[in-house]
C-alpha cells in the first residue's frame, strides 16, 4: 500500500477503471454508468462510503455489463444503417454520372463546331 494524495488516488483509479471497462468491451469507457462507479468503488472503497455507492456482486455487475454491450451494439447497427442508405444513394449519381459521361445522340453530335462563317 502506498499513500499519496487522494486526488492523485482519484486520477489513477479513473484511468484504470477506463481501462478495465475498455477490456470487457466497452468503448465510450468515460460516461458516467452504474459499471464506472461500481468498478471506481471496488478501487477505492473509502471515496465509495463517502458518496454511498455500492459496489455491484458479479451477477449484477455481469448484467449491467451485457446490458452496456447492446447498447453499444444497437447504436454502432443504428450508425451503420445510416452509411448504408448513403451507399445507395452514392451509387444511384454514380449511375446518373456515367449516364450523363456517355456519348450524346449523333443529333447533337452533326451539329457544326464553332462561329459560324462570316457572310461578305
Amino acid at each position: 500500500m502506498k499513500i499519496m494524495p487522494v486526488y492523485v488516488a482519484q486520477l489513477g483509479a479513473k484511468h484504470l477503471t477506463d481501462r478495465l471497462l475498455q477490456e470487457k468491451g466497452i468503448a465510450d469507457s468515460n460516461r458516467d454508468t452504474q459499471l464506472r462507479r461500481s468498478i471506481l468503488a471496488q478501487i477505492l472503497p473509502d471515496v465509495a462510503e463517502d458518496v454511498k455507492v455500492k459496489p455491484l456482486n458479479d451477477e449484477e455487475f455481469k448484467a449491467e455489463l451485457k446490458k452496456e454491450q447492446e447498447k453499444q451494439s444497437a447504436l454502432i447497427g443504428s450508425l451503420s444503417g445510416k452509411f448504408a442508405e448513403k451507399d445507395k444513394e452514392i451509387e444511384e449519381l454514380k449511375k446518373e454520372i456515367e449516364a450523363l459521361k456517355a456519348p450524346q445522340t449523333e443529333e447533337v453530335q452533326s451539329k457544326p463546331k464553332g462561329r459560324p462563317r462570316k457572310v461578305i
